[in-house]
């Protein structure tokens, strides 16, 4: 994993609360705007900081947190991470209390216990989507959406080859078919790269991090990042998750899901090409590939 020093006013803040004998270490992912660093103390304790890169992902973190993560616990059977402290925005600092388990992905599970972390992956995406939270009445989700494809479609011209991007454009033009959808509290970066497990005795405990994205969307959001990959290779994993969930997708539900992969893969071009990031390129230009062909 490529190294991150933590920024010596990122370290000042957090050895301002926790004491000045820690020693950190870049826990995050590389390519991601924010950064993670684990901070540990003598005694073994450790904790997770979290620096923003814009200002705008620290406003949206500290008001998921305050707001609808702690309601959490008491709706699902899965944990969350504790905020042990935050900086200012201009800082974009938080601290976070360690949480078990590991990635998923790193935790080679048994079929069953695999499908159980699905389902209860499940639930608390339902928790989260029916947290009470006012919406701004006016807000129109077909417009919503064909203006932010029109735009994704633009910057991503170069990007692709223009057959392809004027099928997208076509495709997401008309957004009609999310005519009266509400906006509920998100995640929005839900998958399997954001749910640490732990097995006790048997079974498997969740545990679900990382709410720098959350802001209120449509729900289906929440599922397009598995949609192209994790319920591509195991669609017993789409099962279970919507079996915790409470209900499985409607043909409506799967064609709109389609759309919005659809529509995060063109805006994923541009983002991939400004970070010089050929991986997420990539992957973006073959998640198209595979949704033209079941549209």
């Amino acid at each position: 994993m490529m190294e991150r020093p933590i920024p010596e006013a990122v370290a000042e803040f957090v050895r301002a609360r926790l004491g000045h004998a820690l020693e950190f270490s870049f826990a995050g992912w590389p390519h991601t705007q924010s950064r993670v660093w684990r901070a540990a103390r003598p005694d073994g304790s450790a904790f997770y900081v979290k620096h923003h890169a814009e200002p705008y992902l620290f406003e949206r973190h500290s008001y998921a947190c305050h707001h609808w993560v702690r309601q959490l616990p008491a709706c699902v059977p899965a944990c969350v991470p504790e905020l042990v402290a935050a900086s200012d925005a201009a800082l974009g600092t938080m601290i976070f209390g360690q949480v078990p388990g590991r990635l998923l992905e790193l935790v080679p599970l048994p079929p069953k216990l695999e499908l159980d972390v699905y389902r209860d992956a499940g639930r608390v995406a339902r928790a989260m989507h029916t947290l009470n939270c006012e919406d701004d009445p006016s807000f129109d989700a077909a417009a919503d959406f064909t203006a932010s494809a029109h735009d994704y479609c633009r910057r991503a011209r170069g990007l692709v080859d223009n057959a392809t991007l004027d099928w997208a454009a076509d495709m997401l033009r008309d957004g009609s078919s999310f005519k009266g959808h509400r906006r509920v509290p998100c995640h929005r970066d839900y998958s399997p790269r954001n749910w640490l497990v732990e097995v006790i005795d048997g079974r498997a405990k969740l545990c679900v991090i990382d709410f720098e994205r959350a802001r209120l969307d449509l729900g289906l959001y929440d599922f397009q990042r598995m949609w192209p990959d994790h319920f591509r290779a195991r669609p017993e994993r789409q099962r279970a998750f919507f079996d915790g969930y409470g209900a499985q997708l409607s043909p409506e539900d799967e064609h709109n899901l389609k759309l919005l992969v659809l529509r995060t893969s063109i805006a994923t071009l541009s983002w991939a090409a400004a970070h010089a990031d050929a991986a997420f390129l990539r992957q973006a230009i073959e998640t198209i590939e595979y949704v033209r062909g079941r549209l």
